[in-house]
């Protein structure tokens, strides 16, 4: 792994680690401005997706409040391509209300990865991609 990539990994695992603490400013400061973030929301079996800290910042109060927590199990980094870097975080659980609502109290281990993708300068993650936009939605229903 290159120095660089190495730093994108740090950034993103200490978004993740802000994230499971529900450290809303702590994940908010790791953002670049305009940055999106997706996600899948349970209890509805949809795809969501916000740009913006406002936008982010709502649904990161949401899923805090939820107590949404993931478990990482592996991490993926690819090569930087103009000034950025893509670092894929897989989980081997996600446990929260909203899971134990819809019928899994234990949790789930996702399906898909988590895309984070990081501009170098400045250090930022500018997206974080936790539920696949484009995709199916079908990633989002625990059952």
């Amino acid at each position: 792994m290159t120095a660089v990539q190495s730093r994108a990994v740090r950034l993103a695992t200490a978004l993740l680690d802000a994230y499971n603490r529900g450290d809303q400013p702590g994940v908010l400061a790791l953002l670049a401005p305009e940055a999106v973030w997706s996600d899948c929301d349970y209890r509805s079996s949809t795809v969501v997706q916000w740009r913006g800290s406002i936008e982010i910042g709502r649904w990161l109060t949401r899923a805090f409040a939820d107590h949404d927590r993931l478990v990482l199990s592996r991490i993926d980094v690819g090569e930087p391509k103009d000034g950025v870097v893509a670092v894929g975080l897989s989980y081997r659980l996600r446990t929260s209300e909203a899971l134990r609502v819809v019928g899994a109290a234990g949790g789930i281990e996702p399906p898909v990865a988590t895309k984070v993708v990081c501009s170098l300068t400045p250090l930022r993650v500018m997206v974080f991609a936790n539920g696949p936009v484009g995709g199916s939605a079908s990633v989002c229903s625990p059952g």
